[in-house]
């Protein structure tokens, strides 16, 4: 588990304790306007214009009550590119930094150069996720809407591997973030060759959600799953020796458990669990929150007008988050009556399901104080930084 899971733990504990919980990461659409035109994305399909959204300053008075909030981590999502909007984004993650604050940042690539770059390697930027669809330039190319993404996101992604190394810095990570499709499930060794060429961090792999008539025409068939099922370890073991690492052992599961977050079989396991930190599909609501480009907020990435919590521009962060509506929401998934988990990544499935099975060897066993002193003693020193036991 990295640092912002071991740090939802101690948080979900206090919350089933009835105390109070801060999010440990906010999610920030910093613009939903973007230069592709994805086959799969909402934006490109209805290529909307998008207005009202949130003016630089309302942006750093975010970030402002974020720190004040006690957040943990700063994810700018892809909702729209981010670096659309560069001197704004810049500007907030300089904000983040100049907190102590952890950031992300999704982005398909294109719209890097040398002066951008420096400058997220001068702040000390943790991470960024480069969405990489295909290992072949003209797959990613025609999923991406054009022609040259694949190669503009490659050349930014050497960049930053070359920047790093001259200026002997650590950070950013990179991360290529893939989504698993019917057109590259049966070619991720390509995804490795790309990942050990320009010296990424990380690998990982999303399944694609069918949302739309676009997405449910790359969805894995039963037959297409299976075969990726049995592929998994030759993968692996190709990334092994390529000193990749990749999160596909999350997905060495049956081929029920990948699909989960396309059923709704289980919607009331558990129900009569002592705790319902047992029982919950999702502890999202309990550790996180989405501020949309235009200000609305949620309780996850998988926003809808029925989960609007409330909107910045009218209340503060904690009013939103401890507030009736946010609450009752909460309610209703420990009450089970509501179940979202079927429109949920795959990614955000497993890690719920991981951070479960960690709950439950916690407070089951009774050695949440035991658990406390084997943590090593600098993440020991940042959860003690943000939550008092």
């Amino acid at each position: 588990m990295n640092l912002e899971e071991l740090k939802k733990i101690p948080t979900l504990i206090r919350w089933s304790k009835y105390k109070i919980g801060y999010p440990v990461r906010i999610d920030l659409a910093i613009t939903n306007n973007c230069n592709l035109s994805c086959c799969f994305c909402k934006q490109g399909i209805y290529q909307k214009i998008h207005t009202n959204e949130l003016t630089k300053e309302e942006l750093l008075s975010t970030i402002n009550q974020g720190y004040e909030f006690g957040v943990f981590n700063w994810n700018i999502v892809g909702e729209g590119e981010p670096l659309v909007k560069a001197d704004t984004t810049l500007e907030v993650m300089s904000l983040i930094k100049k907190y102590g604050m952890m950031g992300n940042l999704t982005t398909n690539g294109t719209l890097f150069n040398e002066k951008i770059v420096s400058k997220f390697i001068d702040v000390g930027w943790d991470c960024i996720n480069f969405s990489i669809d295909s290992g072949e330039a003209a797959m990613h190319d025609n999923l991406r809407g054009k022609k040259g993404a694949f190669q503009r996101a490659k050349k930014s992604m050497i960049l930053f591997s070359t920047l790093k190394k001259t200026r002997r810095k650590q950070k950013p990570d990179i991360i290529i973030h893939s989504i698993l499709h019917n057109q590259n499930y049966n070619k991720l060794n390509e995804l490795v060759d790309l990942a050990h060429e320009i010296n990424a961090s990380r690998l990982d792999f999303t399944h694609i959600l069918p949302l739309t008539i676009y997405t449910k025409k790359l969805e894995l068939n039963k037959e297409q799953l299976i075969e990726f099922n049995k592929n998994i370890p030759i993968v692996l073991d190709y990334a092994h020796q390529k000193k990749v690492l990749t999160n596909l052992n999350d997905y060495k599961i049956e081929v029920n458990e990948i699909t989960i977050h396309h059923s709704s079989e289980n919607k009331k396991d558990n129900k009569k669990s002592m705790n319902w930190l047992f029982s919950v599909h999702c502890y999202n609501p309990w550790v996180s929150m989405i501020v949309l480009a235009n200000g609305l907020v949620g309780p996850c990435c998988r926003y809808t007008d029925e989960k609007c919590m409330g909107n910045i521009r009218t209340n503060n962060l904690a009013d939103i988050w401890f507030g009736k509506i946010f609450n009752d929401y909460r309610k209703n998934m420990i009450d089970h009556r509501l179940y979202c988990i079927n429109d949920c990544p795959s990614t955000e499935v497993i890690r719920n399901k991981k951070l479960q099975e960690e709950l439950i060897k916690i407070c089951s066993m009774n050695l949440f104080i035991k658990y406390k002193r084997t943590i090593s003693s600098h993440i020991q020193e940042k959860i003690n930084n943000f939550i008092n036991f």
